[in-house]
């Protein structure tokens, strides 16, 4: 009997240790596959943080920018991801996004010292200063289409109108005059309006000032590619820097509901250009703001973005107009771009 119990507890004894020896072998093969798992976790989050970086590598930073959001019919807005309420609510007139004089502002980064109403109180002015103390503009009249900003007028396709002892602004003209850009999501109803935290100074123009400029894509690889539709496009912030425009002064953002896009452009000191030019994914032509060349439709594709870069073609002519106030010939063939003042 006590044979029997030596050898009963001999294999008790080895037994206990052998399930412990299996529950630690099997502790790290569970270890090995958390630590795979937790790897292949990791290498997903870096390579999606990798690709955003690639994606936005060609925009303006965040931290540079006020991005303000509007709804169609709410109250609610945010400016920066603040959320925000209004007291009236943004509506669309003839195509155009009407909003309160006060609200346009904000999104504007002007607070209420920077808007003065006009004497009759049937129209205001926004004033808005850049890093160096330089001011800019805008005046608007209720039931005038003309928007006057650095004195020259332009002609609206919406008048300023008041609702209820309250002046209501197309937006998006507004906005451009002091360098800013408005998208618009007909799915959400939504409006965004992006703009400079501080809107940079005018630089000094290039002496001597360029009278022409000849690029191809042997010369220029980085500056022109080949169009998806047949024919030649040019990186416009890489052309714009070719005349003299340094990067600091052009605002490219890309709204990521919608994929379009916007680049803003902050004219010379001391030029006769005009004070800001903004152009568009999806669109064949030139915003201007201030004096400056009319905007043209004289092109024959739409702006679009590649490699997250916004690229045009003849568009980047009147750009450049719109820069120096003055005409050019433009000749773009083969792969060779040619712009010489008229």
């Amino acid at each position: 009997m006590q044979k029997v119990g030596f050898v009963n507890a001999f294999l008790e004894f080895n037994f206990t240790y052998f399930l412990r020896g299996l529950k630690i072998w099997r502790f790290n093969i569970l270890k090995k596959h958390i630590l795979v798992l937790f790897l292949g976790l990791m290498l997903t989050i870096f390579s999606i943080s990798y690709s955003n970086v690639t994606a936005m590598a060609g925009q303006t930073p965040s931290n540079q920018l006020i991005v303000s959001k509007f709804k169609i019919g709410s109250t609610e807005y945010t400016i920066n991801g603040e959320k925000r309420t209004m007291d009236v609510v943004p509506y669309i007139e003839n195509g155009r996004t009407m909003m309160p004089v006060r609200f346009t502002a904000y999104a504007m980064n002007v607070d209420e010292s920077g808007i003065r109403p006009l004497n009759d109180g049937k129209g205001a002015v926004i004033q808005r200063y850049d890093k160096a103390g330089g001011l800019e503009g805008v005046r608007f009249t209720v039931g005038s289409k003309m928007v006057v900003s650095s004195n020259i007028g332009t002609e609206d396709r919406v008048a300023p109108e008041n609702r209820n002892n309250r002046i209501f602004v197309p937006m998006r003209t507004v906005a451009q005059a002091l360098g800013g850009a408005a998208f618009f999501n007909p799915n959400t109803q939504e409006v965004t309006i992006v703009t400079w935290k501080e809107i940079p100074e005018k630089t000094k123009k290039p002496t001597p000032q360029p009278t022409s400029l000849t690029i191809s894509k042997h010369t220029h690889p980085d500056v022109i590619m080949e169009s998806p539709n047949g024919g030649h496009m040019v990186d416009v912030a890489k052309y714009l820097q070719l005349w003299g425009i340094p990067q600091e002064n052009i605002l490219y953002y890309v709204e990521p509901a919608t994929q379009q896009a916007a680049l803003i452009v902050r004219g010379f000191h001391g030029a006769e250009g005009s004070t800001f030019m903004i152009m568009y994914t999806g669109e064949k032509f030139v915003w201007f703001a201030g004096p400056g060349m009319s905007p043209s439709q004289d092109v024959r594709e739409n702006n679009f973005i590649y490699n997250g870069k916004m690229f045009a073609g003849t568009a980047t002519a009147e750009l450049i107009s719109g820069v120096f106030n003055k005409q050019y010939h433009y000749s773009f063939k083969s792969g060779t771009y040619t712009l010489t003042e008229k």
